[in-house]
């Protein structure tokens, strides 16, 4: 494999709802846009010098849900929590091959092809303090199960000896964020941010 990418953007209608005076809780939906690209090298028949390139590209859409919990123990501190569902994109698209010989067109004809991008289930909490009306201090950790991830199938509609589905395996492990922040109130309504974030790679 040379190259693979994934773009995921997610459309997220929510509605929240006041629990007494001190705590809320949010729901939302989430559509999917998603597309994906991979190129491959190919082994070409030993009679052949050099490697063919395979293309895939295409795109989908699926579903999930969302849920929120935010509750304010006192005037100065806020506490909360957050949970988005897995998912699973159904991904259609195109094969294309190139650095193939003429002679061999017929068993790498390319066409149609479809897979299924799964994405993890997440889980985030914060907290947030407040020393004076001047500052908010806020600090959040979040877990990212990408160890639930199944392996990617991939399949050509049109099937030959050359040109058949196969597996790209998945061993990835969870990812943790970890960030912190500042929000300072200068005067008026200027307001000065800062912070940063730890960001552990998935990978196995």
């Amino acid at each position: 494999m040379t190259k693979a990418s994934v773009t995921i953007f997610y459309l997220n209608p929510t509605v929240s709802f006041l629990i007494g005076k001190s705590a809320a809780i949010g729901l939302g939906f989430d559509y999917i846009l998603g597309s994906a690209e991979l190129e491959r090298r190919i082994e070409l028949p030993p009679v052949y010098p050099g490697e063919g390139q395979l293309r895939l590209q295409g795109d989908g859409n699926g579903f999930t849900g969302n849920v929120g919990f935010l509750v304010r123990p006192s005037e100065r501190w806020s506490v909360g929590v957050s949970w988005r569902g897995r998912a699973t994109v159904d991904v259609e698209g195109k094969a294309t091959y190139s650095a193939i010989p003429e002679s061999l067109a017929a068993v790498f004809p390319g066409g149609e092809v479809s897979t299924k991008l799964r994405l993890p289930d997440n889980f985030s909490f914060g907290l947030a303090y407040s020393p004076n009306d001047d500052w908010v201090i806020a600090a959040e950790y979040q877990l990212v199960r990408w160890s639930t991830l199944e392996d990617v199938e991939i399949h050509f509609r049109t099937q030959t000896a050359n040109q058949e589905d196969f597996t790209i395996i998945q061993r990835w492990k969870d990812g943790e964020i970890v960030r912190l922040g500042a929000e300072h109130h200068v005067s008026g309504v200027w307001k000065v941010r800062a912070g940063f974030f730890l960001d552990l790679v998935p990978s196995a």
